[in-house]
């Protein structure tokens, strides 16, 4: 217009657009993050796995630690069974083991709700007087993000992300990943109990002989400085057994079972019906007789549990199934003392015929004597290769 310059503008609002272009953009780096931390999940180290999750989370929203806690529903407890932590974050994870789920009473009723939870600043979103607010700021917790695990419509545990400085407000990774994690920890689980069944006696709860054999090839591959060796058989399982029923001889051995437990805790193993036996590696030699001493004075206190008892204990170089033989032979040799005396079926018809006392050997000899009673071996000579009847080899009769 008369010859002058003239610019035009339009301005155009593209807020929402380039809010929509953002939510897209947070969508699928949400969707790529959780593409690759599924593909992490799927290895076979389950343990490995979970953990490369968790540096991959923490990363993701600039935490300085990831976590998973897990429930014990039963007990009320909650425990932290995984961790990560950026660098130069002290680990907590040993500290926060079977604590009461009472301290986040107030985080589970958002989980119920929302199946998420979120603290923006500690000092303005919790109250300072509560177990709560103790046990984050003894962490040096000022923000947190959470996500539940549920398994059956039960919280079952959460994984969560402390001090988050970036994504803290969208939570759909952390969501979206409970449901692959909770998978993970019922593997976990379920290679947990297939582990224990395979090496624990399920009647006793101690180690069995699969276990015991594997602690064999450990000690025999990795020898031990010094061992101790107690063999542990019970004595009259059988007439147990017969007399009361089986019920009856199941719990002799779960109390036999549970004063070594109390004893030698996961050193003893129940490696037979009524055979046990304790390895005791790397202890002195004062403090596996006192173990002993223990052993004795607590089976003084059962009367209706009576086992014999082998022991040994040796330092340097050493044979190792050799020395078990020994504990063995010894414990065989106080069966036979056992089965010598008045308690013994033979030794008891013997005194109900005859009213005799019956407590020596001398009286013992005096009552065959007496009554003209021959004994005999019926086994001439064998080989054993351990207490049991049925260990008897190449045995020959009279």
């Amino acid at each position: 217009v008369e010859e002058r310059n003239v610019r035009m503008e339009i301005a155009v609002n593209i807020t929402e657009k380039q809010k929509e272009t953002q939510e897209l953009q947070n969508r699928l780096t949400n969707e790529e993050m959780l593409v690759r931390c599924i593909h992490t999940l799927s290895g076979v180290d389950v343990d490995n796995a979970i953990c490369r999750l968790l540096e991959m989370v923490g990363n993701f929203y600039e935490g300085e630690r990831a976590y998973i806690f897990e429930f014990d529903n039963e007990h009320k407890l909650l425990s932290n069974t995984y961790e990560w932590c950026a660098e130069g974050i002290v680990p907590q994870q040993s500290k926060l083991q079977r604590l009461p789920l009472s301290i986040i009473e107030r985080w589970m009723q958002y989980f119920e709700k929302n199946g998420e939870f979120y603290i923006n600043s500690l000092q303005a979103s919790v109250h300072p007087d509560s177990s709560e607010h103790a046990i984050l700021s003894m962490q040096s917790i000022d923000s947190l993000i959470a996500a539940c695990l549920k398994k059956d419509h039960e919280i079952t545990g959460f994984i969560g992300v402390d001090n988050p400085k970036h994504n803290m407000n969208d939570l759909t990774l952390l969501s979206s990943l409970t449901y692959f994690v909770k998978n993970d920890l019922e593997k976990r689980h379920m290679l947990l109990q297939l582990e224990r069944m395979s090496y624990v006696d399920l009647l006793t709860g101690l180690y069995n002989r699969n276990r015991y054999n594997c602690v064999l090839q450990e000690m025999e591959d990795d020898h031990p400085d010094s061992l101790g060796v107690v063999y542990v058989d019970m004595n009259g399982l059988k007439e147990l057994n017969d007399s009361y029923g089986h019920d009856y001889g199941d719990f002799m051995i779960q109390e036999t079972a549970r004063i070594l437990l109390q004893i030698f805790d996961k050193d003893a193993y129940r490696i037979g019906g009524d055979e046990f036996i304790i390895l005791c590696r790397d202890v002195s030699e004062q403090t596996f007789h006192s173990r002993i001493d223990a052993l004795h004075q607590l089976l003084k206190q059962h009367q209706n549990i009576n086992v014999s008892i082998g022991f040994f204990w040796n330092a340097g170089d050493f044979d190792i199934r050799h020395e078990i033989a020994r504990a063995d032979e010894r414990m065989y040799i106080e069966k036979q003392e056992y089965y010598g005396f008045a308690h013994n079926r033979f030794w008891k018809i013997m005194h109900t015929v005859f009213d005799m006392p019956i407590n020596s050997y001398e009286q013992k000899k005096e009552i065959l004597y007496r009554h003209q009673i021959l004994l005999w071996d019926v086994i001439g000579e064998c080989e054993r290769e351990g207490s049991l009847d049925s260990a008897i080899r190449k045995e020959k009769v009279n």
